[in-house]
């Protein structure tokens, strides 16, 4: 994922329990760069059904001041939550996630690009009003001089 200083966007991954035979129950968290992410779900036990998917929803926020070109992997974790019986152990199964992101500079609108391309011509533009102006100023101050 590619996002911009200051920049915030929600993204969805997706629990799914294509081959099991029952319903599963499994608990999510963000295990690395967590001041960057956060799942947004009020409720972060998510129960897919046999068959299904279920949605995670995520939030990516970035400070400001994070440097260009920096990279960083949110990382999710989903637990698998058994149900074991009285007497039994029950194991569970876990799954990580990473979201990789790298901060990019925000493009510069189409005039900026054009001036970046042409910058010599609008020195040139430049040079030219400026000595127009200063033309136009001896002109109005011989002319003033004349006069007296």
């Amino acid at each position: 994922m590619q996002i911009y200083p200051g920049e915030t966007k929600n993204i969805v991954i997706m629990l799914q329990n294509l081959a099991g035979t029952e319903n599963i129950m499994a608990d999510g968290k963000i295990i690395q760069d967590i001041e960057l992410a956060k799942i947004i779900d009020s409720n972060t036990t998510y129960i897919i059904p046999k068959g299904a998917k279920s949605a995670v929803n995520i939030q990516i926020k970035i400070p400001k001041d994070v440097e260009v070109g920096s990279s960083y992997n949110v990382t999710t974790s989903f637990t698998t939550i058994t149900g074991a019986s009285s007497g039994n152990f029950g194991f569970g199964s876990g799954i990580e996630h990473r979201i990789p992101i790298t901060i990019i500079g925000k493009p510069k609108s189409p005039l900026m690009q054009n001036i970046e391309k042409n910058q010599w011509l609008v020195y040139i533009i430049a040079l030219i009003t400026l000595i127009i102006i200063v033309s136009i100023i001896i002109k109005r101050v011989k002319s003033s001089k004349k006069r007296r």
